[in-house]
């Protein structure tokens, strides 16, 4: 308009944004960090009732403490013997990612793949196999078990803050939880020289995390 001499003035420029819109508020994501309680909804997980396939997708979720879409839309070829390789345009961070494979993780992507012969994805949707479980799916099986404070995502902040908390027991390093948590780690020279995404580590972490949910 003002290119045009339609007006002569920039009226946006006069309004105070501040002013009209409303200002936000952080609100933290549901989760429950409570040791006692945190291992009972674990167990909960174990007895689901609905689909065979969205319980094993809730018990790896549980398990790995990875974003819930990570988990969601994992790719069978991406598994590899003792790992999980995310290719970097899957990742949050952009950066490849892998993930150190449990025992139990292994069984779970046994069972997963019996059921799943056909999708490329390792828990496929329900209803359509040439897509994935959505986030919703596993956020109503938290609800439909009665489980109201804790949701699909709760549970990277249940690991995240147990394993800070029982740091002496397990004896692993904040760098070890937070590369579990795939998460940036210090500033770009110390990244730059640290080479290592601290795989066996974190394998004995997550043994660690199972031992303690299922204790």
């Amino acid at each position: 308009a003002i290119h045009n001499d339609y007006i002569g003035i920039n009226i946006p420029e006069m309004i105070d944004i501040n002013t009209i819109l409303p200002k936000t508020e952080k609100r933290n994501l549901k989760a429950i960090t409570d040791e006692k309680e945190i291992k009972i909804i674990y167990k909960l997980l174990e007895e689901y009732p609905g689909y065979e396939i969205t319980k094993l997708a809730l018990k790896f979720l549980a398990l790995t403490a990875l974003r819930p879409g990570n988990v969601q839309k994992l790719e069978v070829e991406w598994i590899k013997n003792n790992m999980i390789v995310f290719p970097a345009n899957a990742m949050k961070i952009k950066k490849e990612f892998r993930l150190p494979l449990t025992d139990t993780l292994k069984n779970i992507i046994q069972e997963a793949l019996k059921i799943n012969k056909k999708s490329k994805y390792l828990f496929p949707a329900i209803t359509d196999k040439n897509k994935h479980l959505s986030e919703n799916t596993l956020n109503l099986a938290h609800k439909r078990l009665g489980i109201v404070e804790h949701n699909a995502h709760g549970w990277r902040s249940a690991f995240a803050t147990i394993c800070y908390e029982k740091q002496k027991e397990h004896g692993f390093s904040s760098e070890v939880i937070e590369t579990q948590l795939a998460h940036v780690i210090g500033s770009k020279v110390t990244r730059a020289y640290m080479r290592s995404d601290f795989l066996e580590e974190r394998r004995k972490l997550l043994e660690w995390w199972e031992k303690f949910l299922t204790n």
